[in-house]
């Protein structure tokens, strides 16, 4: 048997009540979503079996204007749809527990800042990534969690040594956050120049020119730009092992800087070091319409080892 990083969730109910509205085209879903501030954090879109625009309220109250209707929804009919409930739970409960929680369209982020050992200039975090799955073959809900460990840089293009190695580089939004995953969802484009009057030019996505103030924009800490810096810092010798030291919290290297056999082992324990402490599951607080709370399985799914067929 092997292990994967995998976590069953068990529900009160395979079957929830819950109200719906119907819109004649998605676009005008979506027009909806946008007059309601906050409505998209508690609804789910879907289709209908007669094809349908639905958008479907998880928690909170209705807003006023379509004409809400209860629907019966099922785990193995709307599979995603109690993902998106465990996920938004998971994510609250880690919350509640200290946790820095970001969210994507693909995944939630739950990290804790890294204090010992942090190389100059940057600020480190670890912690996990969280995507509800659901596996058909067991009609199991779930839960992946994987291990991350997240870099920023803490310095603005107002550093000189920053400034330097800045030309061609990815640039990002600084924030008042000092999270490392929220900077990067502030992405602007790459560096291509500075101005005398204490501004930086970068080139968009749409290949756009636009000027910020330097002092607004940092580097995306990439694994090339991290190197980069490294070999231009002149603030001390702790500086020049900053990858290693990133390598060192996934468990890619043990503390000698040697190679981790055990990377998989390691991240699995560090995950359920992170989620679960020592206890053998989490409780979900769910919104009221799901009857009770989710539990999460601090015992990863098992796989059977098969021989390949040659």
């Amino acid at each position: 048997m092997i292990y994967v990083n995998w976590f069953s969730v068990q529900l009160p109910s395979s079957l929830v009540e819950l109200s719906a509205a119907s819109f004649p085209s998605s676009q005008e879903r979506k027009d909806f979503i946008e007059l309601n501030t906050g409505l998209h954090k508690r609804t789910y879109r879907c289709i209908s079996a007669d094809a349908a625009q639905l958008l479907v309220v998880l928690s909170g109250p209705c807003p006023t204007g379509p004409n809400w209707v209860p629907r019966a929804f099922s785990l193995n009919e709307h599979p995603h749809l109690f993902s998106r409930v465990v996920e938004n739970a998971f994510a609250e409960t880690l919350a509640s527990m200290g946790a820095d929680i970001e969210r994507s369209r693909w995944e939630i982020l739950a990290t804790r800042g890294v204090n010992a050992r942090v190389p100059h200039g940057l600020v480190l975090s670890t912690g996990i990534a969280a995507k509800g799955f659901y596996v058909e073959s067991h009609a199991q809900l779930g839960l992946t969690l994987a291990w991350k460990v997240l870099a920023a840089f803490a310095r603005t293009l107002d550093d000189p040594t920053m400034k330097a190695i800045a030309l061609g580089r990815p640039a990002v939004k600084r924030t008042p956050s000092t999270l490392p995953g929220v900077p990067q969802r502030g992405f602007l484009g790459t560096v291509a120049g500075f101005t005398g009057d204490g501004r930086v030019q970068i080139r968009g996505r749409d290949r756009h020119m636009a000027e910020h103030a330097v002092t607004d924009v940092t580097l995306e800490a990439t694994a090339e730009t991290l190197r980069a810096y490294e070999a231009e810092s002149r603030s001390g010798a702790d500086v020049r092992w900053a990858w290693r030291r990133i390598q060192e919290l996934s468990f890619g290297l043990n503390p000698n800087g040697r190679r981790n056999n055990g990377v998989l082992r390691d991240r699995m324990r560090a995950v359920r070091d992170f989620v679960f402490g020592e206890n053998d599951t989490l409780p979900l607080k769910l919104p009221s319409a799901f009857n009770g709370s989710a539990l999460v399985s601090s015992r990863p799914f098992e796989a059977p080892l098969q021989k390949a067929q040659i």
